[in-house]
C-alpha cells in the first residue's frame, strides 16, 4: 500500500510535502504527467476494481486548466482515480490545480483566468468553523483562526460540489480550501518553498520577478512552512489511521 503523488506539471512538484513524508518514513510512488499517463490509466482501473494498492493520494498543482481534457486527456483518468479512491474513503490531498480537478470531478464549477480572485505571493486566509474539527485542518487550530499561506493562481473554484464543506476563505477567493468526503483540497500551495515562488514568478513575469518573489516568500516562510507541515501531518495521520484499521 502506497501514497501516490500525481504531479501534473514539472514546474509544480510536491516539494516539501514529499520531504516531510519521507521524514516520517513514507516512500511515495510518483506519477509525473504526461510521461506516466499510461500508469495513471492503469492505476485508475485497478483502484476501480479493488486492486489498486493505494492508501493515500496527493494531486499537485500545474499551469493547465482543470477543464482542459482535450489538451490533456490524462485529466479524465485522474478524475476516474479520484472517484475511485474517494468511493473507498482513501485520504486525498489536492493542491491548487488539484483542488480544482477535485471540485470539477464531483460537479463543482471552476472559473478560469479570473484575475479578481487570483493571487501570487503570501496571503492571509481565514479558517472557517468546520476546519477546526476537520481531521486534517484541525491541526491548524493552534496557529489561530487566520494563517499565512502561499498562493499562485488565477483559476479558482466558483461553485463547490454538492456535499462539500468550505474550510478556508480569503478576501479575494471564497474557496481557499474544502473537504469532499475523504478528500481535502487547498487553493493555496502548502508545499511551496521560496524556490518554487521564485520559479513561478520567473515563468509568469520574466527573470526580473524571481528575486523579489523569493525575498517576499522567504520573509513569510516560517509561517507558510508551519501551515504546510501541519496539513501534511494531518493528511499523513489520516493515511496511517486508515492503514491501522484496514
Amino acid at each position: 500500500m502506497s501514497i501516490i503523488i500525481v504531479e501534473p506539471d514539472p514546474i509544480a512538484p510536491v516539494s516539501r510535502f514529499g520531504t516531510w513524508l519521507a521524514e516520517w518514513g513514507e516512500t511515495p510512488v510518483y506519477l509525473s504527467m504526461p510521461q506516466d499517463a499510461d500508469a495513471l490509466t492503469e492505476l485508475a482501473r485497478a483502484v476501480g476494481t479493488g486492486t489498486g494498492g493505494v492508501d493515500g493520494l496527493v494531486v499537485c498543482g500545474g499551469r493547465m486548466s482543470a477543464l482542459a481534457c482535450d489538451e490533456h486527456p490524462w485529466l479524465e483518468d485522474l478524475g476516474r482515480l479520484l472517484r475511485a479512491v474517494i468511493a473507498e474513503e482513501i485520504p486525498v490531498f489536492g493542491m491548487c490545480l488539484g483542488l480544482q480537478i477535485l471540485a470539477h470531478t464531483f460537479g463543482g464549477e471552476v472559473r478560469v483566468g479570473d484575475d479578481t480572485a487570483g493571487h501570487d505571493g503570501p496571503l492571509t486566509v481565514t479558517l472557517e468553523r468546520p476546519a477546526l474539527a476537520d481531521p486534517v485542518f484541525g491541526a491548524l487550530a493552534r496557529l489561530g483562526t487566520t494563517v499565512t499561506v502561499y498562493e499562485s493562481h488565477n483559476d479558482h473554484v466558483s461553485v463547490v460540489p454538492a456535499g462539500a464543506v468550505v474550510l478556508a476563505s480569503s478576501t479575494n477567493c471564497p474557496v481557499e480550501a474544502l473537504r469532499y468526503g475523504s478528500a481535502v483540497g487547498t487553493q493555496f500551495h502548502p508545499e511551496a518553498s521560496p524556490d518554487e515562488a521564485a520559479r513561478w514568478a520567473e515563468s509568469e513575469y520574466g527573470p526580473g520577478a524571481a528575486g523579489p518573489a523569493r525575498r517576499e516568500a522567504e520573509e513569510a516562510d516560517p509561517a507558510i512552512a508551519a501551515v504546510g507541515r501541519a496539513l501534511c501531518r494531518g493528511f499523513f495521520d489520516q493515511v496511517t489511521a486508515r492503514r491501522s484499521t484496514g
